[in-house]
């Protein structure tokens, strides 16, 4: 069910614009929460000496977390007599639509590292890649006109940085300056910045770093609504959730509980896609 970042979903059909764009999606979703077991493996360095998370499978401290459902746009926890738990509470982890692991690498840069996989059950330096990847970003076109464009979040390929400038509270509170639009030489015009789009689990991860863990279910079922990112509470700022070696495993699950629609991974690939418009909008 898993499929590659940037593919084109051909089925998916667009929702119905003059209402919720998503209405009729839906998926379960995870965030555990990761540590690093330095008994396991020593701190780990990259070229500009830099730390960089554990690169094998049993060197970290992992807390389960709570089971969530996005539905239309919206986040609620599942509780344990939802439909999606059988008798002995265990949920049909076998539909896994996506997963990635992301760390700060806070202190020391600004940068968000990951892998599209489960950084816990395999080596991150065996799997064909190099061992940890910054978030990048691809410019996508918009429905909104043509000097307007999407930003895809994803992994290796891609720009450092968001496609265009803008003010809106995701875009400061979800990304550190590294990531924000920074203008280069000739580059007098750049596209408005129209939304959000891209690999699901990043962008949940985005969410969970952008507050103190003991805040993230407050911040996931109330901060968020169709399209929508209604910003921070006062009470917390986003650099209070970038700590020190904090990492997570963010799993994306069909939803077992949905109609036959609701369970096509067709659906989310076109969320990804920016079908039904941004996840989150200007």
């Amino acid at each position: 069910m898993t499929s590659s970042g940037g593919q084109t979903s051909s089925e998916a059909q667009p929702a119905n614009f003059s209402g919720n764009p998503f209405q009729g999606l839906r998926f379960l979703f995870r965030i555990d929460s990761l540590e690093p077991n330095f008994q396991a493996q020593e701190g780990q360095r990259d070229g500009l000496n830099r730390w960089i998370p554990p690169t094998i499978w049993n060197a970290y401290y992992r807390t389960q977390g709570q089971l969530y459902r996005w539905e239309a746009g919206t986040i609620s926890p599942v509780l344990p007599d939802d439909e999606a738990f059988d008798d002995d509470l265990n949920y049909h982890s076998d539909t896994r639509f996506r997963c990635a692991t992301v760390f700060t690498q806070s202190p020391w840069t600004q940068n968000y590292l990951a892998v599209d996989f489960d950084a816990t059950l395999l080596n991150v330096c065996e799997q064909g890649y190099r061992c940890w990847y910054d978030i990048r970003f691809t410019q996508e076109e918009s429905p909104y006109g043509p000097e307007t464009a999407y930003s895809r979040v994803d992994l290796a390929s891609g720009d450092m940085h968001l496609a265009g400038p803008s003010i809106s509270p995701w875009v400061r509170e979800l990304f550190p300056a590294i990531y924000r639009y920074a203008p280069t030489e000739g580059d007098d015009s750049p596209p408005v910045l129209a939304g959000l789009v891209g690999n699901l689990p990043i962008i949940l991860a985005l969410v969970a770093f952008s507050c103190p863990e003991d805040r993230l279910d407050d911040i996931l079922t109330d901060r968020i609504r169709p399209g929508l990112w209604r910003g921070l509470p006062n009470s917390v700022r986003s650099n209070m959730g970038r700590e020190r070696y904090r990492g997570m495993v963010v799993s994306v699950f069909i939803d077992p509980t949905g109609d036959e629609a609701a369970q096509n991974p067709e659906g989310l690939l076109g969320l990804e896609n920016g079908l039904y418009g941004p996840f989150f909008r200007i």
